[in-house]
């Protein structure tokens, strides 16, 4: 039986018996900031990210919301090095990420992906489908021209679209379908962390149940980690088991969605709670 989770009151991080401590996590992020510097002769800094701590399980689900603007793709970017941090420190599954070099980060690539929000974009518009997916691999030598065919089979299958479909460009086919073929290419790489920032906010509504339920049947498959990006706290409590509550660069509340949700701490969660779901929420 699975015991009840022990909640700091200010945080609500948890202590759960389904964490075997001696597994370490996918992610742990120490003090992680990300500041930017603008004007000429009187200097702003903006904090984007400032000072978060986040602790990441292996094969799970984790969930960053908040309002546009409070951080959360600037902390997805700086935890894979996409921009450099300002400080802090970055363990992604036992590897300090700060101290490698850009060779040895070209090498991680591969096993650390992100799709973003607008499926379309994330295409070269000048090359089929199958290109599109086909390419990474290509670039990183994961199979060879003869085992292409064979690739693009396995995961059009897995993400549920028509071989035939591979020809095509990205603006002939629909925003769904682009997306299941971003997700198809993010699987080539065999990745075991996704970044996953807003990838259904652009789409309708059954589009995005439909993309959202393959996701976590791809994620249950693989044992795949990953970090889900959603300001819609409906999207976060679907897929997510635990969460993390992002303000002006800062995590404020973290801990079970179950937990946060049914009693949020913080009053910016509670409003975000009662915006999302009514007050009967907090009850």
């Amino acid at each position: 039986m699975i015991s009840n989770p022990v909640t700091n009151p200010v945080t609500n991080s948890v202590t759960n018996s389904v964490t075997n401590p001696k597994i370490r996590p996918m992610i742990e992020i120490t003090q992680l900031k990300k500041y930017y510097t603008s004007g000429v002769l009187k200097k702003r800094i903006t904090k984007a990210v400032d000072g978060v701590d986040l602790s990441v399980d292996k094969g799970m689900i984790y969930g960053l919301t908040g309002e546009s603007g409070c951080g959360k793709t600037t902390l997805a970017m700086a935890m894979l090095r996409l921009i450099e941090p300002t400080a802090g420190s970055i363990i992604i599954n036992g590897k300090n990420i700060m101290s490698l070099g850009k060779a040895f980060l070209k090498k991680m690539r591969p096993r650390y992906q992100i799709i973003w929000q607008n499926p379309e974009a994330s295409f070269n518009p000048r090359m089929r489908i199958s290109d599109n997916i086909l390419e990474p691999g290509r670039y990183y030598g994961k199979f060879c021209q003869k085992e292409e065919m064979d690739i693009l089979s396995k995961y059009l299958n897995m993400v549920e679209l028509p071989m035939d479909l591979v020809s095509r460009y990205p603006h002939e086919v629909s925003g769904g379908e682009n997306q299941r073929a971003v997700i198809a290419r993010m699987l080539t790489m065999e990745p075991e962390l996704l970044i996953a920032d807003e990838p259904t906010s652009s789409l309708d509504i059954l589009v995005q149940e439909q993309i959202l339920a393959l996701l976590k049947k791809i994620q249950e498959q693989m044992n795949m980690t990953i970090v889900f990006i959603s300001h819609d706290l409906r999207v976060i409590r679907y897929m997510c088991r635990k969460m993390a509550v992002m303000l002006e660069g800062k995590i404020v509340e973290k801990g079970l969605c179950e937990t946060i949700l049914s009693a949020p701490q913080h009053e910016y969660t509670r409003q975000l709670v009662t915006n999302t779901f009514g007050k009967w929420r907090l009850n």
